[in-house]
C-alpha cells in the first residue's frame, strides 16, 4: 500500500508539472497578444464582420505597399515599364472602381535650384478581395499595390462601389444561411494604430432582391419584399433622404440608373422569356414608363445620361445587340452579339466600352452564360453613339496570351484606363487606352 500510494504520488505531480508547463507555453505562443502589430486572427464582432486582421509580410505600419509585379518588365535603367495589358490583382476580387488622386509632385530646377511644386492627377483603381473583403489602391502606372482596409468581411457575394470610392455596398448571406444582408459601409478618413484605415457603416432593409447606384455615386436604388408587394426605395448614400418610389406586384425587377433621376426597369432576361423595359422617374412614383418590350431574353444598359439604351435580344439563335434612342423613340442594330451589361460608358470620351465576344457558343442566352455553364472571349470595342459607329480597341486575348470574358467594366475619369474582372478565374485587369 505504501508502495502504492508513493506511486500515485509521483504520478500526480508528474500530471500537475505537465498542466503548468503546458499552460505556460500557450499563454506565451498562442494566446497572449503582441504589443505591437495586428491581431493574429480577425474575430467575427458584428454579424459576418471582423476585426483588423494584418496578414501582410511587411511590418511596418506607416507603409503599406504590396508589390505586384505582374505583367512589368524591367527596362535598360532598371525601371519598371508597366504593360498595357495586366494583371492589377493575382487574387480574385469582387468588385473595383476608379477614381483620380492629385498628388504633389516637388521637382528642383538643376539651374536655379529653386523646388517647385506641381499637382498631378493620378487614375487610382480601388478594389475589394473576394476571400477576405480587404480593400486596396493600385495607380494605373504602378506596379505596388497599397493596402487600404484590413477588416475582414467573409461570405461576400456582391459588392458595390459609390460615392467615388468611399462607400461599400456589401451582400452576403446572414448566419441564418437563408437572409440576405446589405451593408452600406464607408471607408473612414483616419488611419489606425496599424496604418491604415476602419470601414463602419448601417444595414439596409433585409432580403434586397436588387441594388443599383447612381452614375454619381451619392444615390441608390434597391428593391425589396414587403408582404405580397416588391418596394423600391430612392436613398441618397449616406441613408439620410429615403423615399418609396415604388410598389409593384412583379418582383422580377432589374433595376439600372440611366441618369441621377431616371431608372430603368427592365424585367430580369431569360432565353425562354419574353421581356419588357421601363422607365421609373424619381419624382414620379410607381409611374413606369414603356421603351421596349416583347422581346426574347432582353437585357439593357442604359448609357450617356439616359439618352441612349444599349440592348440584345435574341436573333436567331444569338443574343445581338442595339441600340435605343430615347429623344426619337428608334432603335438600330450594332452588327455585333453580345451581352450590354458587359459595357460601361465614359462621359469624356462620349462612347461606351464594351466587351465583345469573338463567337458565341450554343446555347439558351443569357441563362448559359449567368450560371458559368459556358464563357465567352472577348474584344474590347468602342461604341460612339449617334453615329453608331464601333473600333476595336485590344483583342484582349491576342495582347494576353489568356482568354478572358470580361466582367465589371469601369472607366477612369479622364477615359484613358478601363478595369476589369476576368469572369473565368475572377482576377482584376488593367488596360491603358
Amino acid at each position: 500500500l505504501i508502495n502504492m500510494s508513493r506511486q500515485t504520488f509521483i504520478i500526480t505531480i508528474i500530471i500537475l508539472t505537465s498542466l503548468i508547463v503546458g499552460g505556460v507555453i500557450f499563454y506565451f505562443f498562442f494566446y497572449k497578444t503582441p504589443e505591437t502589430g495586428a491581431p493574429k486572427v480577425s474575430v467575427g464582432t458584428l454579424f459576418p464582420f471582423g476585426q483588423n486582421s494584418n496578414n501582410n509580410t511587411n511590418t511596418d505600419p506607416t507603409s503599406n505597399n504590396t508589390n505586384n509585379n505582374n505583367e512589368t518588365t524591367e527596362n535598360g535603367n532598371n525601371e519598371i515599364e508597366i504593360q498595357k495589358l495586366r494583371i492589377l490583382w493575382d487574387k480574385p476580387i469582387i468588385a473595383s472602381t476608379s477614381f483620380n488622386r492629385i498628388e504633389n509632385i516637388e521637382t528642383t530646377s538643376q539651374e536655379s535650384e529653386v523646388t517647385q511644386t506641381n499637382e498631378i492627377t493620378k487614375t487610382v483603381i480601388r478594389f475589394i478581395e473576394r476571400s477576405n473583403g480587404h480593400i486596396h489602391d493600385i495607380y494605373s502606372d504602378k506596379a505596388d499595390v497599397t493596402d487600404v482596409t484590413n477588416t475582414t468581411i467573409p461570405r461576400i457575394q456582391e459588392a458595390y462601389f459609390a460615392n467615388n470610392g468611399n462607400n461599400i455596398i456589401l451582400r452576403y448571406i446572414g448566419t441564418n444561411e437563408r437572409t440576405i444582408e446589405t451593408y452600406n459601409a464607408s471607408i473612414g478618413t483616419t488611419k489606425n494604430q496599424y496604418g491604415l484605415y476602419d470601414i463602419s457603416g448601417y444595414f439596409l432593409e433585409k432580403d434586397i432582391s436588387e441594388i443599383t447606384v447612381s452614375p454619381s455615386g451619392d444615390k441608390i436604388f434597391y428593391l425589396y419584399p414587403f408582404g405580397d408587394a416588391t418596394i423600391g426605395i430612392y436613398d441618397n448614400i449616406a441613408g439620410t433622404n429615403k423615399k418609396q418610389i415604388l410598389s409593384s406586384t412583379f418582383s422580377e425587377w432589374l433595376p439600372q440608373f440611366a441618369s441621377e433621376t431616371e431608372i430603368v426597369m427592365t424585367t430580369k432576361a431569360s432565353g425562354y422569356a419574353t421581356g419588357y423595359s421601363y422607365i421609373l422617374n424619381t419624382s414620379e412614383p410607381n409611374v413606369l414608363k414603356k421603351i421596349l418590350g416583347d422581346m426574347t431574353a432582353l437585357t439593357t444598359q442604359p448609357i450617356d445620361n439616359g439618352n441612349y439604351v444599349l440592348f440584345s435580344k435574341i436573333r436567331g439563335t444569338t443574343p445581338s445587340i442595339f441600340i435605343y434612342n430615347s429623344e426619337s423613340r428608334e432603335e438600330e442594330s450594332l452588327g455585333i452579339s453580345g451581352i450590354p451589361s458587359k459595357c460601361t460608358w465614359s462621359e469624356v470620351k462620349q462612347s461606351a466600352f464594351c466587351a465583345i465576344p469573338k463567337s458565341i457558343p450554343s446555347g439558351v442566352y443569357p441563362d448559359d452564360w449567368y450560371q458559368g455553364k459556358m464563357f465567352f472571349t472577348d474584344s474590347i470595342w468602342q461604341v460612339i453613339p449617334g453615329s453608331n459607329t464601333l473600333y476595336l480597341v485590344s483583342d484582349l486575348t491576342k495582347e494576353s496570351g489568356v482568354e478572358i470574358d470580361a466582367i465589371n467594366i469601369g472607366v477612369s475619369p479622364d477615359g484613358n484606363y478601363i478595369h476589369f474582372i476576368n469572369k473565368r478565374d475572377g482576377l482584376l485587369w488593367g488596360l491603358q487606352i
